[in-house]
């Protein structure tokens, strides 16, 4: 019975401290990152994408979904006051977003207050943001919001070749290559094809 009581007031605690807010979002998704993102962007987009399966974190982000691209002010205005406290580093040669030391610790502890579940759909988001170029993650944006009204038309014509950059460099299996490009996966491999011999020719 003893041994169960640290777990037990540890569950309390985070009962406690309510559900997490936009700081802690950011801090976890970083975390769920490696300690690195490459830009603004990659980060709220990221948590967008995991918030379509996250309710709390729906909550919290107040996403709005408007070109070009879907947008969470508390999580940016979250950013930029870590920034600023000095827990969230912008790499100077350009290398996107770091957590800094004293980051790291309050983002251990932000990690450690999310269910299992809401942990496992930023690792899959942070996962898919640490691969894929900014124009790529939001179009996969687009594609797991079941394709709404919000994306611009310019990203819409060139679909196929995100789609297609992505898939090539590895970023995404075929499957999500295939839905980003708004294909079949049969049709989106013959389109590998004429697109391969394009380039030949």
């Amino acid at each position: 019975m003893g041994g169960r009581l640290p777990g037990i007031a540890a569950g309390l605690e985070a009962l406690l401290e309510g559900p997490p807010e936009p700081h802690d979002w950011v801090l976890a998704f970083l975390h769920a990152a490696g300690g690195r993102a490459a830009s603004r962007v990659h980060v709220v987009v990221g948590l967008y994408i995991a918030s379509l399966g996250l309710e709390r974190l729906r909550l919290a982000a107040g996403f709005e979904e408007c070109p070009p691209m879907p947008w969470s002010d508390p999580l940016a205005d979250a950013l930029k006051t870590l920034i600023a406290l000095g827990q969230v580093k912008e790499d100077p040669g350009g290398g996107g977003l770091v957590l800094a030391p004293r980051g790291r610790v309050a983002a251990e502890r932000a990690w450690a207050a999310l269910a299992p579940g809401e942990r496992a759909a930023l690792e899959e988001a942070a996962g898919l943001a640490s691969r894929l170029r900014q124009e790529e993650l939001v179009l996969l944006a687009y594609v797991e919001a079941g394709e709404p009204g919000w994306a611009p038309e310019k990203l819409l014509s060139a679909r196929g070749e995100l789609a297609a950059e992505a898939y090539e460099r590895g970023a995404v299996g075929l499957e999500t290559a295939a839905r980003m490009a708004g294909m079949e996966p049969g049709e989106f491999m013959r389109f590998l094809e004429e697109r391969g011999k394009e380039g030949r020719g």
